[in-house]
């Protein structure tokens, strides 16, 4: 390039070769623009150029340089997807892309997903309804996660699990998120098992506290066969039979519930609901017994279908509960 040219080359709408024989074709917007952009880092951009031999172009950043001690580490763990199953997570991110990538994994776990864009409607969601977890962007307009969380804990929720979504994956960024409230959190593009890892880690930290809270306030055990022993007259085998059909009948049904309600069949899903009662009652699962029941109503009052999958999802949590426990127990 000419050197009158290079002291112009930032100026808008200017371009290197002005005769109306050239062969491509601009706007001359790139060379402002960029200089902009690098500005905006807090860095500077340098042009040498000698017309017929060629350009350098040299751009100055001020990155931080890190270590191996800034990366977050990962610790591979087992996937409990149990943990998720029927929980309602609050989702506040702005990029609909990372909405819908995390709303379809959450999904396939079992999960009720509330979306929001930003951390003020964030604010408002957990002010009418009652969450699980909240899974809150850092970056929002409006009102970003830090701001929001801090209004959370501070207005409404102390104790639910906030974790932050950010694209910053450096342990000072994770100083930031707990300082602000935040209890954990995970980077951005999410990688499957360590995003469901890390959601069913504070989901069960939670529905352990509020298992024990439920025990201590009602006194009511996760289940009682004593009405199958006492039928047994003493017979073992019985009772062990008893509970190896519960074991092995009662995931298939509710796999079967899901099944009708994904085809819209509430009038089998009614009458399987009905049909599951008697098993529930001879186990003496006192925390099923009405939802069983009130599922059954809701088909029958043609409720939303929002709250029939929330009971169904409620009555596969607790039946694995019970089916765990019965397991170990018995040696089933």
């Amino acid at each position: 390039m000419e050197k009158s040219f290079i002291n112009n080359i930032f100026t808008k709408f200017i371009q290197g070769d002005k005769s109306f024989s050239r062969k491509f074709g601009g706007t001359g917007l790139g060379m402002a623009i960029s200089k902009q952009l690098i500005e905006l880092m807090g860095g500077n951009i340098e042009i040498m150029s000698e017309k017929d031999k060629g350009t350098q172009v040299k751009i100055f950043l001020p990155f931080l340089v890190g270590s191996e001690n800034d990366i977050v580490e990962k610790k591979d763990e087992p996937i409990d997807s149990k943990a998720l199953i029927g929980k309602k997570i609050l989702l506040a991110e702005d990029n609909e892309i990372n909405r819908l990538v995390a709303t379809e994994v959450l999904f396939n776990y079992g999960a009720i997903v509330t979306e929001v864009e930003n951390g003020n409607l964030a604010v408002e969601a957990i002010k009418n309804e009652a969450f699980d977890l909240i899974l809150m962007d850092l970056q929002m307009p409006i009102m970003d996660g830090i701001e929001a969380t801090q209004i959370i804990r501070n207005e409404f929720n102390k104790t639910i699990p906030i974790i932050a979504l950010t694209a910053n994956a450096i342990k000072g960024e994770s100083k930031v998120c707990i300082e602000a409230g935040m209890n954990d959190y995970i980077s951005k593009p999410f990688e499957e098992d360590y995003f469901i890892n890390t959601i069913s880690k504070w989901i069960n930290k939670t529905q352990k506290t509020k298992l024990v809270s439920e025990v201590k306030n009602t006194n009511v055990a996760l289940y009682d066969i004593s009405a199958i022993v006492k039928i047994s007259r003493g017979n073992q085998a019985f009772v062990n039979r008893m509970l190896t059909l519960f074991v092995e009948k009662l995931p298939v049904q509710i796999n079967e519930l899901k099944n009708f309600y994904q085809l819209n069949d509430f009038e089998k899903l009614g009458k399987l609901a009905h049909q599951m009662k008697p098993s529930i009652d001879n186990m003496g699962i006192e925390l099923l017994k009405p939802i069983i029941r009130d599922l059954e109503k809701s088909v029958e009052r043609q409720n939303s279908k929002q709250q029939i999958i929330d009971q169904i999802f409620e009555v596969e949590k607790i039946t694995k509960d019970v089916i765990i426990d019965v397991k170990q127990k018995y040696g089933l």
